[in-house]
């Protein structure tokens, strides 16, 4: 009887423990789509269509709470599903710096901006920085023109003080793993907390496509779903296909090891990789995607046994023509939609909130 009891009130701390966490991280991401509505309204404000990810940091660096502001900015901003505003994230953003020798500082510099511009054809720079006082953490934003440097936005936010906002302010950020306020929280040796619905997406950008992925498991764990709603952000129309080689669709998913290919995919005229290397696809056969405009693409693993593991990688092969003229005028451009440490917990399917 003395067990039982003890088991119960174990139970019940457990479940306080959690209902407390989700509170907290229902706060935490209110504050995000509070600043993420007062960006886009700046955005709109100065008429800025394309803006890219800087530093998110405070005094002691860059923590697990800046990236989960920063990508948590990057998916309310997006989920808006405003045709005409995109984000670049900070990771796209580092590896052209890398391409063309500029270094990840000086972001703000004349010099990078210019070539930000014209590179990427991004507007505006987001920054944020983190003051951390004795019960209060202010998170203050910065909108920066690409053309001037000068601010076109300072939105600021204040938290109350939290132990899983600590925890974030505790762990140096983990680029490849987090994906926002509501991504999986690192266990402190403290805290023995599970998270809290940790459903994921990604975001990928080039020149003309944005795309944000989320992924999806059913309840038997035998099917596995990534929806990807690709943004055309530039001024000409695209017209998109997805790679087939003979049969199978060039889009594969990694799990524990395991490689599996995607059994059907929406959205996206199949189009073989053959006909695309020996230019003979007929242009009026592909997916045209407008001008600013959008469009959700669906991509099905099966399985006759689960699908398991918590992590997941998923990279699909597509085509894009485009360019002013038509048919043989058109260019072509083969581009991958992708997406690593896509987390799912281990007990299901997520919801979403």
């Amino acid at each position: 009887m003395q067990k039982l009891k003890h088991i119960l009130i174990g139970l019940a701390l457990f479940l306080f423990s959690n209902a407390a966490y989700a509170d907290e991280m229902e706060k935490l991401n209110s504050g995000i789509g509070i600043l993420a509505d007062k960006i886009v309204k700046q955005m709109q404000s100065h008429k800025v269509k394309l803006i890219a990810m800087g530093d998110f940091d405070n005094s002691n660096g860059k923590t697990q709470f800046e990236r989960n502001i920063e990508i948590g900015l990057v998916n309310s901003i997006v989920t808006q599903n405003l045709s005409d505003i995109s984000v670049i994230e900070r990771k796209n953003l580092s590896e052209v710096l890398k391409e063309q020798k500029l270094g990840n500082s000086g972001l703000l510099a004349k010099k990078t901006r210019a070539k930000l511009g014209e590179i990427l054809g991004v507007e505006a720079i987001v920054t944020a920085e983190t003051t951390v006082l004795k019960r209060k953490v202010t998170v203050n934003v910065r909108m920066y023109s690409i053309n001037t440097g000068r601010i076109l936005a300072a939105p600021s936010y204040t938290f109350l003080r939290s132990e899983t906002i600590d925890e974030l302010l505790d762990q140096p950020a983990e680029e490849s793993r987090s994906y926002g306020a509501e991504a999986s929280r690192r266990t402190s040796k403290k805290s023995t907390r599970k998270p809290y619905k940790q459903e994921e997406s990604t975001c990928f950008s080039n020149k003309y496509l944005q795309g944000c992925s989320k992924i999806s498991r059913s309840k038997d764990k035998k099917r596995v779903t990534i929806t990807t709603i690709l943004i055309n952000h530039s001024d000409i129309d695209l017209y998109l296909g997805q790679l087939t080689h003979n049969n199978p669709i060039s889009c594969e998913l990694m799990a524990q090891g395991t490689a599996y290919n995607a059994r059907t995919t929406k959205g996206l005229t199949t189009v073989r990789r053959r006909f695309v290397d020996n230019n003979k696809v007929d242009i009026d056969n592909l997916t045209v995607l407008n001008s600013k405009s959008k469009l959700s693409v669906t991509y099905g693993f099966q399985s006759i046994e689960e699908i398991a593991g918590d992590n997941f990688d998923f990279s699909s092969e597509a085509v894009m023509y485009y360019g002013d003229g038509e048919g043989k005028d058109l260019k072509k451009q083969k581009f991958t939609i992708s997406g690593t440490n896509l987390y799912i917990p281990s007990a299901g399917t997520t919801k979403k909130r």
